[in-house]
């Protein structure tokens, strides 16, 4: 790896921990140059401003996140498929709370709460990823049960996915992965009943 994709990926870094730590607004451009070793012009060599740094972790973070779906947990059943997801997702916590002394909650979630009514690039690109991720699910739930409608998928998908998003924000009130676990048992119980008896 070359000095300036070094840069770029050292900027990239940076931005994703401090964001997902403190927040979007709590944090500057400065402090995400100091945490990655370089300058100003290096970031903006890269992206134009604060909110397309923001997408550009989306994006970096999505890729992550299916590419370990696509190589981990595609050859899967459909339930052990969606839990992998779940236990990979609460691992990923669990380590950050552990490195941290807090749960930071979903980086996606976050990122779109606090800036949705003023940066709606951000916006898009967060839903862009949970549109994703619904259909992941809905996905599993239509091999569980072909016979049932098209749309009812959908929507089971979008409750249990809302159902893991307010566990993130649960752990990360509590500082606990208790809701977590919590969650998932929920999950598989919503998988087994979705099956056909």
């Amino acid at each position: 790896m070359g000095r300036k994709a070094q840069a770029r990926e050292a900027i990239l870094s940076a931005a994703r921990m401090l964001f997902w730590r403190k927040g979007y607004g709590a944090v500057g451009v400065d402090e995400i140059c100091q945490a990655a070793g370089v300058n100003k012009g290096s970031l903006y060599h890269y992206h134009r401003d604060k909110t397309d740094l923001a997408c550009a972790v989306i994006e970096s973070n999505a890729a992550v996140l299916f590419e370990n779906i696509a190589t981990n947990l595609a050859e899967r059943a459909p339930a052990p498929r969606v839990l992998g997801y779940l236990d990979w997702m609460i691992a990923g916590q669990v380590s950050e709370g552990r490195d941290s002394g807090q749960f930071a909650g979903c980086p996606f979630g976050k990122l779109a709460a606090e800036t949705a009514g003023q940066e709606p690039e951000i916006r898009a690109a967060v839903l862009a990823v949970f549109q994703k991720l619904i259909k992941f699910i809905a996905a599993a739930l239509r091999e569980l049960d072909p016979a049932r409608p098209s749309g009812e998928h959908r929507a089971r998908a979008e409750e249990i996915f809302m159902s893991w998003q307010g566990a993130l924000v649960l752990s990360q009130t509590r500082n606990s992965q208790q809701p977590l676990r919590r969650c998932r048992q929920a999950t598989a119980a919503a998988l087994a009943d979705y099956a056909p008896k």
